[in-house]
């Protein structure tokens, strides 16, 4: 039963390490066009036609994330998007063995928007730095997902008053090095109102000190 089932599969993502997890229909806006890095061959059209996608998040451990931005972070992202990478292997090969049609969305394989599935699966909340705010963890995550035809029961979208709560802080654009995070107002893109960073000032920072930085997931106050 799709209840049963999808309790289930989300135990399973715990017991191999993650902290959440929830199910969403999945939304044909939420799909990349064609594929980026990865296996599949770059700029080829993604045909993706499953119904649901099962999202989890893994934690990324704070002390490492305080050094921001010294190399600890590169360590620590690594080590979550491998994580990730695993478990959501697993439970694509569970899936398939039940005789549904099963695709793991992992780092260099993505076809899926997973933070904005993540909203829909009951995660969070898109945050003023452009990432998804968990309510326990904040942007201190790595994302990692299935999709699906395999029956499931969805999950609703969970809201915490997140994106209110940005609006006022603005301790990360405050602490951004780059200043690539918008003290203002969020802009519609592509039909959705979000906040949206400067990722070519964000990148360029990354390059400079040679790490992914994440000073400013370590000063948000859900971190």
């Amino acid at each position: 039963e799709p209840n049963e089932i999808s309790f289930q599969i989300k135990q399973i993502a715990k017991e191999l390490g993650a902290v959440d997890a929830g199910v969403a229909k999945l939304n044909p806006n939420h799909i990349y066009s064609v594929t980026g890095r990865g296996p599949a061959g770059y700029g080829k059209q993604i045909n993706l036609d499953h119904p649901y996608i099962f999202v989890f998040a893994v934690q990324m451990d704070y002390r490492a994330m305080n050094n921001a931005p010294k190399i600890d972070v590169v360590i620590e992202s690594s080590k979550k998007y491998l994580e990730s990478a695993k478990t959501s292997i697993a439970i694509a090969s569970i899936i398939r063995s039940l005789g549904y049609q099963a695709r793991a969305h992992m780092d260099m394989n993505y076809q899926v928007i997973l933070p904005a599935a993540a909203v829909d699966a009951g995660l969070g909340e898109m945050g003023r730095l452009g990432l998804l705010m968990h309510p326990k963890y904040g942007p201190r995550i790595r994302l990692g997902a299935v999709s699906t035809d395999l029956p499931l029961t969805v999950d609703k979208p969970r809201y915490f008053n997140g994106e209110s709560f940005c609006r006022e802080c603005k301790k990360c654009a405050t602490n951004c090095p780059s200043g690539a995070i918008s003290f203002g107002e969020g802009k519609e893109n592509r039909g959705v109102k979000k906040w949206t960073t400067n990722q070519e000032a964000c990148y360029k920072l990354w390059r400079e000190v040679g790490s992914d930085c994440g000073i400013c997931m370590v000063v948000c106050p859900y971190s």
